[in-house]
């Protein structure tokens, strides 16, 4: 049969563990949420911007693009669709072609806010769509900005996370247990001295508090005088039959030298 204290560490290990898993659902959740919205304000700022530097009245690809925006340093790719949605050109860096969405293009204010798609195959990743467009009278579109932005490598930048925080769980653990052995051995101790004492007892030692009460447990004062109280009673019962036996033999002590005589 496990004892007591293995029975609270078990306990411990048990709550701790489960309040860790949750913990780390969250965080990984919050994580995720995170990285997911950084990546949609990012491919929409992008192709934004990406979309200013393009002539609005006569859009045309141009060969300086492809390097011009720091692509591989920003994590994101683009590609320019002409007003018809067909490709005229992308960047060098760009892992594979998106074709440019239906909705993005019959929205009727396409030049509000960029128009953003979260795409599952073949890989997580969020595609921003922005307008090229002239005003004359109302918003001409010329010409599309597409931006691609994987959610691999922004997700893999959360790794120290990940790292971090399973550390400073295991240390919190580890120093958790260390903590309540700690605060379980005065406890632990003062249920020692209690037992001792106990062992040592003899029926003349009632009225001098047979079970020593531990002052750093509290918790077992009832219980230490409850066992006071039951040993003292035993010590009376004992004393009414020391004091019986006094008695007989004193009142028989007296026919018997009557018949001796």
């Amino acid at each position: 049969m496990a004892t007591l204290r293995a029975r609270i560490l078990t306990g411990f290990a048990a709550v701790t563990l489960a309040g860790t898993a949750t913990a780390w659902w969250l965080s990984e959740r919050f994580a995720s949420s995170l990285v997911d919205r950084h990546a949609a304000l990012l491919a929409g700022d992008k192709a934004a911007l990406v979309s200013r530097y393009f002539q609005a009245e006569n859009p045309v690809w141009e060969e300086w693009f492809t390097d011009a925006f720091y692509t591989r340093a920003h994590g994101y790719s683009f590609t320019y669709f002409d007003r018809h949605g067909v490709e005229g050109g992308h960047s060098a860096n760009r892992p594979y072609a998106v074709p440019l969405s239906d909705q993005a293009r019959t929205r009727p204010n396409p030049h509000d806010a960029a128009w953003i798609e979260r795409l599952n195959q073949p890989e997580p990743a969020v595609v921003a769509v922005y307008p090229i467009y002239i005003v004359r009278g109302g918003h001409h579109v010329t010409g599309w900005v597409q931006t691609l932005v994987p959610l691999a490598p922004q997700r893999a930048g959360f790794a120290w996370f990940r790292v971090g925080f399973a550390t400073l769980t295991a240390a919190s653990l580890g120093l958790g247990a260390l903590a309540l052995l700690a605060l379980m051995r005065p406890w632990s101790r003062a249920v020692s001295i209690a037992a001792e004492s106990a062992r040592h007892w003899t029926p003349d030692r009632t009225e001098q508090a047979p079970l020593l009460t531990p002052r750093n447990a509290p918790e077992l004062q009832p219980l230490v005088d409850g066992l006071n109280s039951l040993l003292a009673r035993i010590s009376d019962r004992q004393r009414q039959q020391q004091q019986f036996l006094a008695d007989a033999s004193h009142e028989l002590r007296t026919p018997l030298t009557i018949l001796r005589g």
